[in-house]
């Protein structure tokens, strides 16, 4: 009679002598999560060096993910104000599956402030504590930029008020961080009419350059200043164009280091076309997308350009209702009827089909959201290379 000793192994000669073809192996491995590939890599070196390969990299099956740092609160004893107790992060995929993550750099203490400035590959460009940094949230790798200090003449701390960027130049396989800053020498902020670009290359020793930028950042209701909406390689941001404060869609040619106008939308579901309070770009399904709120914030169109860079294809995808408040789509969830969407404060799955929604919990402690979340997706690029200053 076989025992179980036996059995075991049978099993494991039988296993041995499998030998699968290295084309299935592959497409096995990159339609895992990076969280599982990290710890295959000390499988052996064969799967090592293939993890490892940047062509593996590109080819791997992309999981969108949303990041976003709260703030942990308790209510003051009057309930208008709130004490702010410690910042968390926090990593939410399509699965609704909530990560905590370490805060990626020292900080001088619990209350640090991080600013996400853009993502791009799977790397995010994020700013606290006076400096710029590039992260992998999936690999956890982490490199210093640049301190603030050396980059614009302006006494903040942080870079509020600001619209940001990451994109990838092809043509010369790096990549290129953007910030887009008001008048830096003006204080009375109603008189910075004029804006400021600063472009880096980061595969080389970084050195910001300024740029030609004939737009002014947003400075109303009508919009909320973020980090541009990548598409088809470019960054897009909502701007205002000459003395009517025109708004307009812009977008950052990474490959000449030029900005130019790019199709609007006819008209807008709401009354008062652009005049509305609120107006923001996004991304879904790799489709530039407008989102726009009426003026009672009760209901939020999201329009999407179906054709990149045809006017006429500008179309409304859905309506979000039934929540009030200026929500913004993140990604699908698991139900192509369930949307991750956002007001800045907090996080909800909302059902296009009924109209209905439910909170996301990140933890049993009351936090808020610092800000809109940022979308990105994992991947295994490294940062290895980052010339640091």
């Amino acid at each position: 009679m076989e025992t179980t000793v036996d059995m075991e192994k049978e099993t494991k000669e039988f296993l041995v002598n499998i030998h699968f073809p290295e084309e299935i192996i592959i497409e096995i491995l990159r339609r895992l999560p990076v969280r599982i590939l990290m710890q295959f890599k000390l499988v052996c070196k064969p799967w090592n060096s293939l993890i490892s390969d940047p062509t593996f990299k590109l080819s791997t099956k992309r999981r969108q993910r949303a990041i976003m740092c709260t703030t942990q609160i308790t209510e003051k004893f009057d309930g208008t104000h709130f004490d702010e107790k410690r910042k968390m992060l926090y990593s939410l995929d399509c699965e609704l599956f909530v990560q905590d993550l370490p805060c990626p750099v020292k900080v001088p203490s619990e209350r640090y402030t991080i600013q996400f400035l853009g993502s791009c590959n799977g790397l995010l460009l994020f700013c606290t504590s006076g400096c710029i940094y590039l992260w992998n949230a999936s690999t956890r790798c982490c490199r210093q930029l640049h301190q603030l200090n050396g980059l614009m003449k302006r006494s903040s701390y942080h870079l509020f008020g600001i619209a940001s960027g990451l994109c990838f130049n092809e043509s010369s396989n790096d990549y290129k961080a953007v910030i887009i800053d008001t008048n830096p020498y003006v204080e009375d902020r109603s008189l910075r009419v004029s804006s400021f670009v600063y472009v880096a290359s980061l595969r080389r020793r970084i050195e910001w350059t300024d740029i030609n930028f004939p737009y002014k950042l947003i400075r109303n209701q009508r919009t909320t200043l973020a980090s541009g909406a990548l598409v088809n390689g470019h960054l897009h941001w909502l701007v205002e164009e000459g003395s009517g404060n025109e708004i307009v869609i812009v977008y950052f040619d990474e490959t000449t280091n030029q900005f130019h106008k790019f199709p609007m939308p006819e008209t807008t579901p709401h009354e008062g076309g652009f005049a509305t309070p609120f107006l923001r770009l996004i991304v879904l399904d790799g489709c530039i997308c407008m989102c726009i709120s009426g003026s009672n914030f009760r209901s939020n169109d999201i329009l999407i350009m179906r054709e990149y860079g045809v006017k006429e294809s500008w179309t409304t995808l859905f309506r979000i209702q039934g929540i009030q408040g200026c929500f913004v789509p993140l990604f699908s969830s698991v139900s192509d009827d369930d949307i991750l969407v956002s007001n800045a404060w907090e996080i909800e799955v909302y059902n296009c089909k009924n109209n209905s929604s439910k909170k996301i919990k990140l933890s049993p402690d009351r936090e808020l959201l610092g800000g809109y979340p940022l979308v990105y997706e994992e991947t295994l690029e490294s940062v290895d290379w980052v010339q640091q200053d």
